[in-house]
């Protein structure tokens, strides 16, 4: 009991609960999208550059209202005014997009529905990075990883059936798969609401004690994002081919990757040193592409991929809020999720396309440039083991 009441359950689940949310919305938004502006008029290369510069918006705005989480967690104590707007605002403007349909003046709506949708974009941006902050308030920082196991869980279940949700989705039409979206992210939200610690009053920060913007580590987080997207983007390509002759074979290994969630987790913990953990999870990631480039099919090798990438899913954000001990911990977790967002998207445009042997040296530069950051760099941000990360 000791070991795991550390853990504040409730609490972890109602940050996975509106992070699985935010995964429903992004769905429901990218299904529906393209033939909504289609219906206005609007050109295909429109969609894809209107998702660009979303992605690009995301980079900015994401470590922006992390450190605007950063300064209201030092001065008031809580992080939740901010991303109380960004769910009340993301819900309105989500459930405002299909409702343009409506409005008798055409030409006003035609131009309405790109801005509402930056607009929803932008109002996503306000929580998300503050609301994956408050996993530091779940749980002592050796019990990190297995409080993100339950995190890694529910993202994995949503992405095993991505494609069934998606046909559901479609069923229902735009307005009620809209509707939903936003009642489910708000119920999440007041669900997190209740289970959050009440707001406790800081002391003033004395000069003394405020240390300098950790510019290098924000460099260093960006470079890893970049990497482990494209690295594992190649990888889940070259996987995906491998298994094409297997009925449901690569949802059968997503959700496998689901349920390692916790077990990693507990795995994490017990070795105590989480850059270890990364560097291990990510050399095993290495491997396991090496091998299938090379043509490479073993029960072993669907092992490696799976253990690795649940101990990177289950060990990152912790090690980022170990690495970003201070008042800089939603900056570094908004530049990671920007970063992963932009660099997604530009795989998804321009790299996705290319032959096999781009993939493939793409794919074992950026992890091996992964590891050697993991392992070189930020060992020299690693501070000791506190009873919270995210304070």
């Amino acid at each position: 009991m000791g070991q795991y009441s550390a853990v504040l359950w409730r609490r972890v689940w109602g940050i996975a609960l509106v992070q699985g949310s935010v995964t429903l919305m992004w769905i429901t938004y990218r299904l529906y999208l393209g033939d909504l502006l289609k219906g206005w008029g609007f050109s295909p290369e429109f969609v894809v550059g209107l998702l660009t510069f979303e992605m690009v918006l995301g980079v900015v705005m994401e470590p922006l209202f992390g450190a605007l989480s950063d300064r209201q967690q030092q001065n008031l104590g809580t992080r939740f005014p901010l991303i109380s707007l960004g769910v009340i605002l993301a819900a309105g403007f989500f459930l405002l997009i299909p409702l343009v349909f409506f409005l008798p003046i055409a030409n006003v709506a035609r131009f309405l529905l790109p801005s509402l949708a930056i607009a929803w974009a932008i109002a996503m941006t306000l929580f998300r990075s503050p609301t994956m902050v408050l996993i530091g308030q779940c749980a002592p920082t050796n019990q990190l990883p297995l409080a993100m196991g339950v995190l890694s869980l529910v993202g994995g279940i949503v992405a095993t059936f991505r494609q069934p949700m998606g046909k559901w989705l479609l069923s229902l039409g735009s307005l009620p798969a809209f509707l939903l979206g936003s009642v489910v992210l708000l119920g999440a939200s007041l669900f997190l609401s209740r289970v959050l610690p009440p707001i406790e009053k800081k002391e003033a920060i004395s000069p003394a004690t405020v240390r300098a913007f950790p510019w290098i580590a924000m460099v260093n987080i960006a470079l890893f994002a970049i990497g482990t997207t494209w690295g594992t983007r190649v990888l889940m390509l070259v996987l995906t081919k491998q298994l094409e002759g297997i009925s449901n074979g690569l949802m059968g290994l997503q959700f496998l990757l689901a349920l390692m969630a916790l077990p990693a987790g507990w795995l994490i913990r017990k070795t105590g040193h989480p850059v270890a953990s990364l560097t291990t999870a990510l050399g095993l990631l290495v491997l396991t592409l090496f091998c299938l480039l090379n043509g490479f099919w073993l029960p072993a090798i669907a092992f490696s991929w799976l253990l690795g990438s649940s101990i990177l899913n289950n060990g990152l954000i912790p090690l980022l809020l170990e690495i970003l001990q201070g008042n800089q911990t939603g900056v570094g977790i908004g530049l990671y999720f920007g970063c992963v967002g932009l660099a997604g998207d530009v795989f998804t445009r321009y790299w996705s396309t290319q032959s096999s042997q781009m993939h493939g040296g793409l794919g074992l530069a950026m992890l091996v440039m992964s590891t050697l950051l993991c392992a070189r760099y930020w060992q020299g941000f690693r501070v000791p083991n506190k009873k919270g990360a995210g304070d």
